[in-house]
């Protein structure tokens, strides 16, 4: 019977240590940083003509793992099983153009914003609109059916005299239409602004995004630190133009060959 009670002990005590055992620890002695991907999300993450991962978050998740000191394995599956790639043990982290989910806070951890993905209004550099106040009666801009739509038929409702919504059926189009002086807004994801707006002169975006929806990375709860060492990851890449050597790279320069 003693001899059972110290076993019982004994594998307590190994539990307990790998539970509290540091993830970072972890990571850099078996030397691989697991990241789950959904690569079905051009140009953040897709498969290329040679059948490898490409795309934005990839070569994020490859600037991690390079400042970690770690090789990077991509656990590819479906956007709703993310998640459970984690839980299950599958992955350490997940870079996949993820939003973080208010209802998760409890079982995982969230990065800092790497990305902000929101809706920005656009106007053109001689414009006097300097927010969404100045909207009113104005002209607005907008791919019909997206989330910008639905944020500027609020906008209808509340400002007055309300503003007329003029629906388009591409981000590039709408874009155009501004510039050539035919409304005096557009109203757009930041994304897609990033992507078209460096090739159309004579345009400027308004302050921050009207409507937040940041990008970040995710852990289990338990390997917070991991997370915490990410954060300051993503700070330092901001800090010294990494971040944005990936836009130019993924949102500007080869987006026509990575657009589904």
């Amino acid at each position: 019977m003693k001899r059972w009670w110290i076993l019982v002990i004994v594998l307590m005590w190994i539990s307990a240590c790998d539970s509290n055992s540091s993830a970072i620890t972890r990571i850099q002695e078996s030397g691989v940083l697991r990241v789950a991907m959904d690569p079905s999300l051009a140009p953040f993450e897709f498969v290329d003509s040679a059948g490898n991962p490409a795309g934005f978050d990839v070569d994020l998740a490859r600037q991690i793992g390079e400042r970690l000191g770690v090789d990077v394995h991509f656990v590819t599956t479906g956007y709703d099983g993310l998640y459970d790639t984690l839980t299950v043990g599958n992955a350490d982290i997940i870079i996949s153009a993820l939003y973080p989910d208010p209802n998760r806070t409890q079982s995982f951890a969230f990065s800092p914003p790497y990305l902000q993905a929101g809706e920005i209004l656009v106007v053109r550099q001689d414009s006097t609109i300097n927010g969404v106040v100045d909207l009113a009666g104005k002209q607005v801009i907008v791919v019909y059916g997206t989330q910008a739509h639905m944020l500027a038929q609020q906008w209808q409702r509340t400002l007055t005299p309300p503003p007329e919504l003029l629906p388009g059926d591409a981000p590039e189009t709408i874009l155009g239409v501004l510039a050539a002086g035919y409304a005096d807004a557009v109203l757009i994801d930041n994304i897609s602004a990033q992507i078209h707006l460096r090739n159309i002169s004579g345009l400027r975006i308004i302050g921050s995004p009207v409507e937040d929806a940041p990008y970040v990375i995710a852990a289990r709860m338990k390997d917070r630190d991991l997370i915490e060492n990410i954060g300051a990851i993503l700070a330092e890449m901001h800090s010294d133009g990494t971040m944005d050597a990936l836009l130019e790279r993924w949102l500007v320069e080869s987006y026509p060959q990575t657009r589904p």
